[in-house]
């Protein structure tokens, strides 16, 4: 990636020796150049710097999504009766919320209540039951 800063850096430098130089021959038109130009890379410097620290904190998020997408790849659920686990999880999700939005919610055992018609869990999002 090209460094802009130092660039940026190196023309305000060269536009100080103008300044200089401007001095030395004392035409205003020049002077007052030097210092529109002195003014827009002081300006430049500024954005550069803002873009630099978007970069990082876009950087960063660009890692996060990355580590949580091979996490959720990595975590593949196991199907145990009707419901999915996960390892190192205890609790037992809906299977339609994972299969449409790999979105984990927890379901509500009904505790044997409509056992007799084979369903045991209710999802308190989808209101699927299991």
């Amino acid at each position: 990636m090209v460094e802009v800063l130092p660039a940026i850096q190196a023309a305000m430098q060269a536009a100080q020796k103008l300044r200089e130089l401007a001095k030395k021959v004392g035409d205003a038109d020049i002077r007052m150049a030097i210092a529109d130009l002195s003014e827009n890379l002081a300006d430049a410097k500024l954005q550069a710097a803002d873009l630099k620290g978007q970069l990082a904190e876009l950087m960063d998020e660009n890692r996060e999504l990355r580590e949580t997408l091979e996490a959720r790849s990595t975590a593949a659920p196991k199907y145990e009766g009707s419901v999915y686990v996960f390892d190192g999880d205890d609790g037992k999700y809906c299977t339609a919320c994972w299969d449409a939005h790999q979105n984990k919610v927890r379901v509500t055992d009904m505790g044997g209540r409509f056992a007799d018609m084979g369903i045991n869990y209710r999802c308190p999002v989808c209101k699927a039951t299991m």
